[in-house]
């Protein structure tokens, strides 16, 4: 899963068979870790972290303020808030709800489990440490810098979760399986989809409209969640 994921998206960028990409990138991880071990992993690693901080950085400034320009910053908090997106600590014990503390500390206790103790990421730093205390220190600020690092990870994914709202998305975000689909037996089906589609989500941004509009003015009956 781990070649697939960056497979895929290689794929679609450069238009080629997902077979292809995938001994590529395959290809170039066993002959980097083959050839220079552990440490080679480590750098790599190393530069992924800060790439991807970066490309956090970046989409962070990119998708604070979505298009259209007059949706603020405050004004994406609201929306977000208002459809459910900011509910961080639910206590409900509702066994219909997947998103509260209970399935949290439930779920993420098999998470933890798994992915710092049979992980390969996490594995490689305790066999490879100098000593057990480097083996704790290594897990305890894996631990300790993965809490604001993904409250950061999943504030933008908040923040692209509002920009669709008012940018029409896709019906379906890969162009290559799109362009597939429009060219087959199913092509009509595909555009009356479309067609629902847009006119849904004008509905819902018009709806969304009206609610920034009279939380401006202040308007707390028209402003209530619907």
């Amino acid at each position: 899963m781990t070649i697939y994921a960056p497979s895929l998206v290689l794929s679609v960028m450069l238009g080629m068979d997902i077979r292809i990409t995938s001994i590529i990138i395959g290809g170039l991880v066993i002959i980097y870790t083959t050839s220079g071990g552990v440490k080679a992993v480590n750098y790599t690693d190393f530069f992924s972290t800060h790439r991807c901080h970066g490309g956090n950085v970046y989409r962070a400034r990119r998708r604070s303020f979505p298009a259209p320009k007059e949706i603020s910053f405050t004004d994406a908090l609201s929306v977000s808030a208002v459809m459910g997106k900011l509910n961080t600590v639910d206590f409900t014990l509702d066994f219909s709800n997947r998103y509260n503390v209970w399935s949290g500390i439930i779920g993420g206790m098999f998470v933890a489990l798994a992915y710092f103790g049979t992980d390969q990421s996490q594995v490689q730093r305790y066999l490879t440490s100098k000593s057990v205390t480097q083996s704790r220190l290594a897990l305890l600020f894996n631990g300790l810098a993965k809490v604001p690092m993904q409250f950061f990870i999943l504030f933008i994914g908040v923040m692209v979760f509002v920009f669709f709202q008012f940018v029409q998305p896709p019906l379906v975000f890969n162009p290559v399986e799109t362009a597939k689909v429009k060219s087959g037996e199913k092509a009509q089906d595909f555009f009356h989809l479309e067609e629902k589609q847009k006119t849904l989500f004008r509905e819902k941004s018009e709806q969304l409209r009206e609610y920034l509009q009279a939380r401006h003015q202040h308007d707390a009956v028209r402003a209530a969640p619907k």
